[in-house]
């Protein structure tokens, strides 16, 4: 009777080991699926919104910004981050490998390098916004400046042009003023800036005798005057602001949405307001 009772000990102990290791199997093969499972969109599993970094020329700040507000106050479930500077500087930010999801370029170049080598999704690019060069001069100035002729002037000290490399308005700055053919006389009296706003900053303090900004930027400040408009100036480039989704987002859903919602009534209502131009949708 002893050998048995042992016997039925073993039996019942061998189940019990058995029944704990399918238990075990089982919860180990709960956590795993939980572990592998994708999430239906990018936004956390607490709830917690989705971040979009947007790289986006300087020019746009002040539009962008309130786009932004309008945006997350929608219940959109996004928090957007800006990474203002000049559309040269992000381009080469985006190609290095920076965190961005979206991208609006003041300049076409800079969009077209980076579709070109494949790094923006070209099904989602394209032509958003408009703008125009102009030159101002401080609010209190009282030189006659007129157009691009007149910064020869012996009262024009200092001219502030952003880097035509990495800044589209100093490009298009070039341009007008190599139309008018004072480029080359004028540069012992240019001072190079990081981007548009800078050009802007240093006009408002009175560093600056004369800066090129676009309307936009003219339009933010009323410490500055505009005296010349660039639209039909020999040698202007039509000014034209491309977006596009960068193709390494981990926010592709809600990429899309934003970037659909920039070319909305909403967003052109609000970038019509701070005095851009729309290309039609």
């Amino acid at each position: 009777m002893g050998g048995v009772a042992v016997r039925m000990k073993r039996v019942g102990q061998a189940i019990a080991a058995g029944v704990l290791l399918l238990g075990l199997a089982a919860c180990s093969a709960g956590q795993t699926g939980s572990l592998d499972r994708k999430p239906d969109s990018s936004r956390e599993a607490n709830g917690k919104a989705a971040e979009l970094t947007v790289s986006a020329a300087a020019s746009l700040k002040d539009a962008l910004e309130e786009i932004g507000r309008r945006y997350e106050s929608a219940d959109s479930g996004v928090k957007l981050l800006y990474n203002f500077g000049s559309s040269g500087t992000l381009q080469k930010q985006i190609e290095q490998g920076a965190p961005a999801d979206l991208f609006i370029s003041a300049g076409v170049p800079q969009m077209k390098a980076l579709l070109d080598k494949q790094l923006i999704d070209k099904e989602h690019s394209g032509v958003l916004l408009t703008n125009e060069l102009v030159l101002i001069v401080p609010g209190d100035s009282r030189a006659s400046i007129a157009g691009p002729e007149d910064l020869l002037k012996e009262p024009v000290k200092k001219i502030a042009v952003g880097e035509p490399k990495t800044v589209p308005a100093g490009s298009y700055t070039q341009e007008v003023l190599n139309g008018a053919g004072v480029w080359d006389k004028l540069q012992p009296k240019i001072v190079w800036t990081k981007d548009v706003r800078q050009v802007l900053a240093y006009v408002e303090s009175g560093n600056a005798d004369a800066g090129f900004v676009y309307k936009t930027d003219a339009l933010t400040s009323g410490k500055v005057k505009t005296v010349y408009t660039a639209k039909e100036a020999a040698g202007s480039a039509p000014i034209e602001y491309p977006a596009g989704i960068v193709l390494g987002t981990k926010q592709a859903e809600e990429a899309r949405k934003f970037y659909e919602y920039l070319s909305g009534p909403e967003a052109r209502d609000i970038f019509t307001k701070y005095g851009f131009g729309l290309k039609s949708p």
